[in-house]
């Protein structure tokens, strides 16, 4: 299970070039907790792994993402 959390934007917000989120990925060890900015102009995502639970406790790493033809195209890298 994903769960993906953005800045909700206000009226004024709503042409704001680029979103700020949170993202928890369900796995069977654990929860891997993550941030990251979306840039809507380019498709460009960038973020930072934050840490976890169970065998994902105190995670690091990185995420990025590239705009792809059904949404977009994510890669997690992280070490514990």
């Amino acid at each position: 299970m994903t769960t993906i959390r953005c800045h909700e934007q206000s009226p004024d917000e709503r042409s704001r070039p680029t979103e700020y989120c949170y993202v928890a990925q369900a796995y069977a060890n654990g929860i891997v907790d993550a941030h990251f900015t979306i840039k809507f102009t380019t498709g460009a995502l960038r973020g930072t792994v934050t840490g976890g639970t169970g065998g994902y406790n105190n995670a690091t790493g990185t995420l990025s993402g590239t705009p792809a033809d059904a949404g977009e195209a994510v890669t997690v890298t992280y070490k514990t």
